[in-house]
This record gives structure tokens, sequence and C-alpha cells, in this order.
């Protein structure tokens, strides 16, 4: 590397430095707690829906059951690996759907606790 370059990387690489130093600390990353919170057993889902603990399904997902109190109907919800169940919810690292054999809700209360999750 020729003189000239060597001293403009050189003075590159101390502006780096000192701009890191002078960078304020990262904001601190919240906690595995408080990102679950909103789906911790016992929080209401949505339309009176309050969800129970997570439990593992039987394709080695995870399961919720959300029951509602006034009439005892439930949405049973399944959390699967991304592209593993076709036509279902899905974030950028899962599929969420609700399932039909245990499921006692109306297709309309499903699909807004599927949608709530």
């Amino acid at each position: 590397m020729p003189p000239r370059s060597r001293l403009r990387f050189l003075v590159a690489l101390a502006a780096l430095l000192v701009g890191a130093c002078r960078a304020e600390a990262p904001a601190p990353r919240a906690s595995w707690a408080t990102l679950i919170a909103p789906y911790a057993a016992g929080r209401e889902v949505t339309r009176g829906y309050v969800l129970g603990p997570p439990a593992r399904g039987p394709e080695h997902d995870v399961a919720f059951r959300a029951t509602r109190a006034a009439d005892r109907t439930q949405v049973e919800l399944h959390v699967v690996d991304r592209g593993r169940w076709q036509g279902v919810r899905e974030t950028r690292s899962f599929g969420v759907a609700w399932e039909a054999p245990r499921t006692t809700a109306t297709r309309d209360d499903a699909e807004a606790v599927t949608e709530a999750l």
C-alpha cells in the first residue's frame, strides 16, 4: 500500500474510532419477560378470551388454548415453524393457526383470537 493510501486509511480508522467512542450507549434491550408478557397465561387476548399456558402441541409445535368464561367456548391455537402449514397466518418466523377439532368458538371469534395472537 502506498504511503499516501496508508495515511488516508489510518486517518479514516481514527475518525471511526473517535466517533464510536462518542456514540451514545445502545438502548437496553427488552427482557424475555417483557416480550412474552402479552402472551402470559391469564391475559385477555380479545373478545373476552383468556389465554391459557403454552403446551407442547402434537406436531412439536406450541399450543395455546384461549377460553371465554362467559360461555366456556375455546380456541385452540398452534404456533409452528414458518412454512410448515400452508394457508395460515405467518409472522417472520412462525405460522399461527387455530385448529378446528378442538375449537368450540365461532369461526369469527377463532379468527379474531388468532389475529390478536
